[in-house]
């Protein structure tokens, strides 16, 4: 399935809801078209990466790849004299000024005290003895990024880099905030493989632009923001991810278009993932984020499937997210908040109910039960977004009579609050509920009962529109609706219902 994640427009909210529920609806299978609510399906191919081969004079020109480089040594009893080949050198600060293109630093098993770091030599690598026996400590770092990466095709694995920062309680959090940083320049081709990112102000893995990584059981845990954040970035593999306590998410795909083109696409998730934040109120497993610096009012888009032929944006491992909360952000940062949206993925519907009934958090403090996520939030199950061509012409009347059913009854619930609204500011009094669903004959949800009757009488309906299923359909819509429409009657102060 394919879904372009646009953000409805809040001022026709219940309407919207509504029709994320509809497409349910169509839902006999035999191929399925999919798009998002309020907006236009937006299919986007990945990136491609050619290699060209060049034929000379009638011969075949081989493509030699990297050459091999030196390895270097670092060992908790080494010392920082040498080239750190011969013999060991004692940190990797004292290491990378060594180090050359291609060149391998390994480090032996023990805990690394370290300042700031940059790695600038394309294709170098970094390997531990073991992703708990080498721990790079980057406490000592004053500045806000500690393991830089500037230089591509570089690989960092086995072992854990460890900023010890307390997760905060007021913004901002402490440096260092990012521990591993590939960012500069859209740097290309970054393989992680067995590391731990842990404790990091911000970001256990930040990746702003970054063109091609993969990140193969990586862990990110007790991070002050996010475990790894994808802003702007393309061509990204996860692989067997372990998030774990993350104050803001697991993981962050956004588009912002700041520091880098807008958009982000590519980034495909895969293996068996586990996030641990993934039944938070206030965070979650994974989460969007979409704005557009450059025209606020405009975010960027992002589509995300879990099938990577469909050419997602994002593609996910069926399964691990079944629920979506989406809306406007507002964290009280003119900057980001003027046009931005989130989304926050869920795997359970009571940790998604939760999310969505939980508190608006004003300011920049999570340490409370709330989240950024203001008026106009919106909670789909994902499977309702996908629309199944039908099978058969029954099928397929059906269908269209339960969608127009379920709009008379939304046009039905809308007029009864209208009349309620009208009746309490003329101080007269108006049976809301026997309207809206507790009359036998005369309400909303009796007229729709009714209508069900009718085609289930009839026959040619599919097994996913039997009656169970058309009041359940109900349900639903009829509960989305008044909670629309609390956005539209949101003046003064008493209830009307």
């Amino acid at each position: 399935m394919l879904i372009n994640v646009t953000i409805p427009d809040h001022s026709n909210n219940c309407q919207e809801t509504y029709l994320s529920s509809i497409s349910r609806v169509h839902c006999t299978k035999t191929s399925f078209k999919a798009g998002a609510v309020g907006s236009k399906l937006k299919f986007r191919s990945h990136r491609s990466i050619y290699a060209m081969l060049a034929v000379v004079m009638g011969g075949t020109l081989a493509l030699a790849g990297p050459a091999a480089g030196a390895t270097l040594n670092v060992d908790p009893a080494g010392a920082d004299t040498g080239n750190c080949q011969t013999t060991a050198c004692l940190t990797l600060g004292y290491a990378l000024t060594q180090a050359v293109a291609s060149d391998t630093v390994v480090l032996a098993a023990g805990t690394y005290t370290e300042g700031c770091l940059t790695i600038s030599q394309a294709g170098l690598t970094l390997a531990g003895a073991g992703e708990a026996l080498s721990v790079i400590d980057g406490s000592a770092c004053a500045g806000s990024n500690f393991l830089a990466v500037s230089a591509a095709n570089v690989t960092l694995q086995d072992l854990t880099v460890d900023l010890g920062v307390p997760q905060y309680t007021a913004w901002p959090p402490s440096k260092p905030w990012y521990g591993i940083y590939p960012n500069a320049g859209g740097v290309q081709n970054v393989t992680i493989s067995n590391v731990t990112a842990r404790a990091c102000g911000k970001t256990g893995i930040s990746m702003n632009g970054t063109d091609g990584a993969t990140l193969t059981n990586v862990t990110v845990e007790d991070n002050g923001g996010a475990g790894v954040f994808m802003q702007d970035a393309h061509n990204v593999v996860v692989d067997s991810i372990t998030t774990t306590n993350n104050q803001w998410a697991g993981v962050v795909v956004a588009t912002w278009g700041r520091y880098n083109p807008l958009g982000t696409d590519g980034i495909v998730f895969q293996g068996t993932n586990s996030f641990g934040e993934a039944n938070g109120d206030n965070n979650q497993g994974l989460q969007f984020e979409l704005g557009n610096y450059n025209d606020k009012p405009n975010p960027g888009l992002i589509t995300f499937s879990n099938s990577l032929a469909d050419g997602a944006d994002v593609t996910f491992v069926p399964g691990d997210f079944s629920y979506a909360l989406y809306g406007p952000q507002d964290d009280g940062d003119p900057v980001t908040s003027d046009g931005y949206e989130r989304i926050r993925f869920y795997s359970t519907l009571t940790a998604a109910r939760n999310a969505f009934d939980a508190a608006y958090e004003p300011v920049l403090n999570l340490s409370g039960p709330g989240h950024f996520l203001d008026n106009g939030r919106v909670l789909v199950t994902l499977a309702d977004e996908i629309a199944y061509e039908p099978t058969t012409k029954d099928a397929l009347k059906c269908e269209k009579k339960v969608a127009k059913s379920l709009a008379k009854m939304i046009m039905c619930v809308d007029k009864c609050l209208a009349k309620a609204a009208d009746a309490a500011l003329k101080g007269k009094t108006f049976d809301q509920a026997a309207c809206e669903s507790t009359d036998p004959d005369k309400s909303c949800r009796a007229k729709y009962d009714k209508d069900v009757q009718r085609l289930v009488t009839k026959g040619g309906c599919p097994t996913c529109l039997g009656a169970t299923q058309q009041a359940a359909l109900a349900d639903q819509v009829a509960a989305n609706t008044l909670n629309g429409n609390g956005e539209v009657f949101c003046s003064g102060t008493n209830t009307l219902r």
